[in-house]
């Protein structure tokens, strides 16, 4: 129990500017997806991981706990065929480690398949700028973030008893 409130939020798979590595793999050589069932994927496009934060720390009464993704948890064959087609590449092709082969490490993380919501990020107010995967990965490929701009917008808190005084004008 502390006495300073806290609000922690999990997010899924961060894209956006600067943030491309499925784009950057499905451009290159030989994009692959898993072979096998389906593995499910949850991401978030970082201008929507900076709008959640800043709608999150202006509730007067948020929960401790939101999940943070996007509104369709994926399939990550459906992703990267989706991505190609949207570059003009050539599908991904499905591959497998070896047989007998224990993947590696790298390989392993992340591959849990979980299909997560933002149920309470919602119902809280929020309203996702890229709802999809879809919605996203376009605003990557046509250029375009606006995280800056999400907490550039946003008013500034009211000056209250405990703030500090303001510094003396300089005069001129």
């Amino acid at each position: 129990n502390s006495p300073w409130p806290a609000v922690a939020v999990r997010f899924g798979g961060i894209y956006g500017p600067g943030r491309t590595r499925l784009i950057d793999s499905v451009r290159g050589p030989a994009a692959t997806r898993p072979i096998g069932a389906p593995i499910y994927t949850n991401r978030i496009h970082r201008d929507d991981c900076a709008g959640a934060l800043a709608h999150l720390a202006f509730l007067p009464t948020p929960q401790p706990l939101y999940v943070g993704v996007d509104r369709e948890p994926a399939e990550e064959g459906v992703v990267l065929r989706w991505l190609a087609s949207r570059l003009g590449a050539p599908p991904p092709v499905e591959a497998g480690p070896e047989a007998g082969a224990e993947p590696e490490p790298e390989a392993r993380r992340g591959r849990s398949s979980k299909r997560c919501r933002s149920d309470r990020l919602v119902r809280s107010g929020y309203r996702f700028r890229h709802p999809t995967f879809r919605e996203g990965y376009e605003s990557v490929l046509r250029g375009r973030g606006l995280a800056l701009a999400c907490f550039l917008s946003l008013p500034a808190p009211a000056r209250g008893a405990a703030d500090p005084p303001a510094p003396p004008a300089s005069e001129t």
